[in-house]
């Protein structure tokens, strides 16, 4: 192996680690622990807070998803040999739609989970500000 792609494949592993690390983070960052940082020390809640943590926590997971794929996909890249062709990509019309076509897939199965964790996020908020809310009355 070329000290180039000893490199470049070291480089993509590092990447791939480091997107792991940004996946789990994030996915730790449960309803709880954004209840908790939207609200004071005197019993208030900030829901613009709580919205803004959630929308962040599915924007960064769908994002750190992709980037993980792509480190993941520049690893294979540099493991896999220079004369491994497939037959179906000979065409440059072929591999231009077959690249369109998997990252319209991508950015759509992206944007479908950052929407659901959203979704998820809030709707377990707004179960444990309604607790508390009864718990106090």
């Amino acid at each position: 192996m070329p000290l180039q792609t000893f490199l470049a494949v070291l480089a993509a592993s590092l990447g791939f680690l480091a997107g792991l690390f940004f996946i789990v983070g994030i996915a730790r960052l449960g309803a709880l622990d954004i209840k908790r940082m939207a609200s004071s020390g005197w019993g208030g809640f900030s829901r613009s807070l709580a919205d803004s943590l959630a929308t962040q926590r599915g924007e960064y997971l769908a994002g750190s998803m992709l980037l993980v794929l792509s480190f993941l996909l520049q690893v294979g890249s540099g493991l896999i040999p220079a004369s491994v062709q497939p037959a179906f990509l000979y065409s440059a019309g072929v591999s231009a739609g077959m690249l369109f076509g998997v990252v319209a897939i991508l950015v759509v199965g992206a944007v479908l989970l950052r929407s659901a964790v959203i979704r998820v996020t809030k709707a377990g908020i707004d179960g444990l500000v309604s607790k508390d809310a009864a718990s106090h009355t």
